[in-house]
């Protein structure tokens, strides 16, 4: 397509100030206690709505019911599979599983970057079956106490666990963010599952660059006096 010029980057950028301003709406809202993460879900629908509808007339009645169709659709999708992934960490918790897992860690050894390795591994797969939340409730506080007896900075030990399941989430075939994703794009998981390896890859490796570069993550607590 034909370069845009500085007016026309301008022009959109400006368009943009609004839509974007949602996240301010939304951060700022849960930081000042206005409303929780929850009902901050119903307040961008809101702000999306006033923008979509008076202001920039690009929804109609007609679009807006297609739109909670398809909204019902994705929504009863998700609290399908998080359903599932609540009633497997129940049986997982119910067998002790976790708890033979740290077992397991502390007797293979390695060290803090052993341990920081074979975290990755056993969230990668977890986090993809069981969905995001259900794995880190039940698994953090079981490893966290072991991270801080090999000397894990319990910081860096979190940043690593939230970027392993935002590669998690999107892994075949089972991932929510995936199946969210490519039920809002209208394709099939398995017409976009290689072209996602590459990123895949690139995330996984950024994540091994954080595991075993503590400073990475460090250094801006460190540098609030933290």
């Amino acid at each position: 397509m034909e370069r845009a010029s500085f007016a026309e980057l301008r022009r959109r950028a400006l368009d943009a100030v609004l839509p974007l301003f949602m996240i301010v709406v939304i951060l700022g809202g849960i930081r000042f206690g206005l409303f929780t993460p929850t009902e901050a879900a119903a307040v961008a629908v809101a702000y999306a709505l006033v923008l979509a509808g008076p202001l920039y007339r690009s929804l109609t009645w007609a679009d807006l019911w297609q739109k909670a169709i398809q909204a019902a659709v994705v929504s009863g999708m998700v609290l399908f599979v998080v359903g599932a992934a609540r009633l497997l960490g129940w049986v997982l918790a119910v067998m002790r599983a976790p708890q033979a897992l740290a077992a397991s860690l502390l007797e293979l050894g390695g060290g803090p970057v052993g341990f920081l390795l074979l975290t990755i591994l056993i969230f990668l797969p977890l986090g993809a079956m069981l969905e995001g939340v259900p794995a880190v409730v039940l698994l953090t506080p079981i490893l966290l106490p072991l991270a801080a007896q090999l000397g894990v900075d319990p910081v860096h030990f979190g940043v690593v666990i939230v970027a392993t399941q935002g590669i998690s989430v999107f892994l075949p075939p089972v991932g929510v963010s995936l199946l969210v994703a490519c039920s809002v794009g209208g394709v099939e998981p398995a017409a976009v599952a290689r072209p996602l390896w590459p990123y895949l890859a690139l995330m996984l490796g950024l994540t091994a660059v954080i595991a075993f570069l503590p400073q990475t993550v460090l250094f801006l607590p460190r540098l609030l006096g933290y």
